[in-house]
C-alpha cells in the first residue's frame, strides 16, 4: 500500500456516519490526506439498465441533489470548517455500491472510511452497503463503530487463521499503518481447543514473521471454541486500538458488520476494523 493520500468517505448523514467523519478527519490530518465525501442519493441498488423507462424522471433528481447539497454544507459548518483538511464533496444518484467503487477508481482512492452500527431501517441499509464494500473493494476499508474516537494506534491486532500464504501481499496496508503510526502488531490466532497446527500454518507463520521484519510484532495464540468470543477475550485482556482482518475472511467480516449474525462479539469492543483488500 502506498502512502495514504486520498481517503473516500461515503456518508448517509446519520449520526454514526458523522462520528466516522470525525475519525476520517483526524486520520487525514495525521497522514496529510485529502478526503472525498461521497453521498449517493438512495435508490434501489440494482444495475441502471434494470430500471424501467421513465424511472429517473419519476424521481425528482434536482430535489434529491439540493437536499444532499444542504446536508453537505452542514458537514462543512459542523465538522470541516476549522480543521485544515483538503476535501471535496461528491453527490451521485444511482446504485450505491457501484458508485462507491467507481469513485474509488476515478479518484485514485487509497483508503475507504465508513461508519457501521447495529440498526434498523435506513441505517441497516447503509450497513449492508458497508458490508458490500468490505467484501468487494480493491482498496482497504476502515470500518468505524458507532462511538469510536480516533486514537493514534500504538498497537494493532491482526486476526488470522494462519493458512493463506498467497495473501501476504494483501498485508501491505497493515505494514503501512504500523509504520506510519510507529505501532506494534499482535498477530492473533484463535484455534479450537486441542487442535494442533498444520505444516501449512507453521510455514505461513514463518513467512508472516519475515514479512513483518521491520515492524515490532508478536504472535498470540488463544484456544477457544468460538472465534468471535476468542477475539473478544483478547480485547478483554490486552490494550489495542485497531483490529485488522485478512482479505479472505469475508464470512467473519459479515458478522462484524451485521451484529445480528453474531452473539455479541466485536461490536462490544468498539474498535475500528481495517478490512484489507480482496
Amino acid at each position: 500500500m502506498k502512502a495514504i493520500k486520498h481517503i473516500l468517505f461515503p456518508t448517509d448523514f446519520s449520526p454514526t456516519a458523522n462520528n466516522a467523519l470525525l475519525y476520517a478527519i483526524a486520520l487525514a490530518q495525521t497522514v496529510s490526506a485529502k478526503i472525498y465525501i461521497l453521498h449517493v442519493c438512495r435508490i434501489p441498488s440494482a444495475s441502471v439498465s434494470a430500471y424501467p423507462i421513465g424511472y429517473y424522471e419519476a424521481v425528482n433528481m434536482d430535489e434529491l441533489r439540493q437536499e444532499a447539497q444542504k446536508k453537505m454544507e452542514s458537514l462543512h459548518h459542523d465538522f470541516l470548517y476549522a480543521p485544515k483538511v483538503p476535501y471535496e464533496c461528491i453527490t451521485e444518484l444511482g446504485p450505491t455500491s457501484e458508485l462507491i467503487e467507481h469513485t474509488i477508481r476515478e479518484k485514485n482512492i487509497d483508503l475507504v472510511v465508513m461508519g457501521s452500527r447495529r440498526a434498523n431501517g435506513a441505517q441497516a441499509w447503509f450497513g449492508s452497503v458497508t458490508s458490500d464494500i468490505v467484501k468487494n473493494s480493491k482498496v482497504p476499508v476502515l470500518v468505524v463503530p458507532q462511538n469510536a474516537r480516533f486514537i493514534r494506534p500504538e498497537k494493532v491486532v491482526l486476526a488470522t487463521t494462519l493458512d493463506k500464504m498467497t495473501h501476504l501481499a494483501g498485508l501491505e496496508a497493515l505494514r503501512t499503518f504500523a509504520q506510519v503510526f510507529n505501532a506494534s502488531v499482535d498477530v492473533l490466532h484463535i484455534h479450537p481447543v486441542g487442535q494442533d497446527y498444520s505444516l501449512e500454518q507453521n510455514r505461513f507463520r514463518q513467512a508472516l514473521d519475515q514479512y513483518l521484519t521491520n515492524v515490532p510484532h508478536r504472535f498470540i495464540f488463544v484456544s477457544h471454541k468460538d472465534v468471535n468470543e476468542g477475539i473478544q477475550q483478547y480485547f478483554d485482556n490486552h490494550q489495542a486500538e485497531m483490529l485488522v482482518m485478512m482479505p479472505h475472511h469475508h464470512t467473519f467480516l459479515e458478522g462484524l458488520v451485521h451484529a445480528s449474525k453474531t452473539k455479541y462479539m466485536i461490536f462490544h469492543t468498539q474498535k475500528p476494523l481495517l478490512a484489507l483488500k480482496s
